[in-house]
Order: C-alpha cells, then sequence, then structure tokens
C-alpha cells in the first residue's frame, strides 16, 4: 500500500479464516515495521474489525457478521481490510477523522449494523 504501507488484508485463505472461526478470539497481525496493526475480535454475536496507526493511535474499524468460509466471502471481507486501510490513509494524512468516508459499507453485505 502506500508510503504507509497500511495492512489490507487479514486472512490469508479459507483455512486461515476458519482457523481463526473455530479456535480464537482474536486475530492480531502487524506489518513489518510494526506502525499498523490489524486486529478482528469476536464481539456479541459479529466481529470487530480495527486497524491503527501505532505512531500515534489513529484507528479505523467496522463491524463484520460471522460469514461461511466461501473464497467470495473471503474475498469481500479481505476487500474491505483494503478499503478501511485507504481510508485510514487518508485520516493519517489529514488528522481528521471527518474527512474520511464511511460509505459505502467497507465490507458490503458481510458489514454488521450497530445501532
Amino acid at each position: 500500500m502506500d508510503k504507509y504501507n497500511l495492512i489490507d488484508k487479514l486472512f490469508s485463505d479459507q483455512e486461515d479464516y476458519v482457523n481463526f472461526l473455530v479456535g480464537l478470539k482474536q486475530k492480531v497481525l502487524a506489518n513489518n515495521e510494526a506502525t499498523c496493526l490489524a486486529e478482528l475480535t469476536k464481539e456479541d454475536g459479529c466481529f470487530l474489525y480495527k486497524l491503527t496507526w501505532l505512531a500515534d493511535g489513529k484507528f479505523i474499524g467496522d463491524y463484520v457478521k460471522p460469514f461461511r468460509a466461501s473464497i467470495d466471502n473471503i474475498n469481500t471481507f479481505n476487500e474491505g481490510c483494503k478499503i478501511l486501510a485507504d481510508r485510514l490513509s487518508i485520516y493519517i494524512k489529514t488528522g481528521n477523522i471527518d474527512m474520511v468516508p464511511n460509505k459505502p459499507p467497507a465490507f458490503k453485505e458481510l458489514t454488521e449494523i450497530k445501532s
């Protein structure tokens, strides 16, 4: 990704997702420079995906519905990770969360809408 080298993909394949689904409460991934942290946490019947820029603690996140381990769903999820990385990049550059778009939903039909 751009100069920030933000994490733009969490799952490498179906097996990686299934391992999270059946055996973990949280999956955490850091970039090689240790400047960005991606976390997926099981929370209240859904998942919370959070991407954090460690230099100053700026983060962006979204809720995700638990999904079947199909290739299409994993691709949709990883595309959502890329969209959130793009949005975090905007936040880092501008320092203004109001400049960050929140539509369309990053994870498309996998997005969990919390009221």
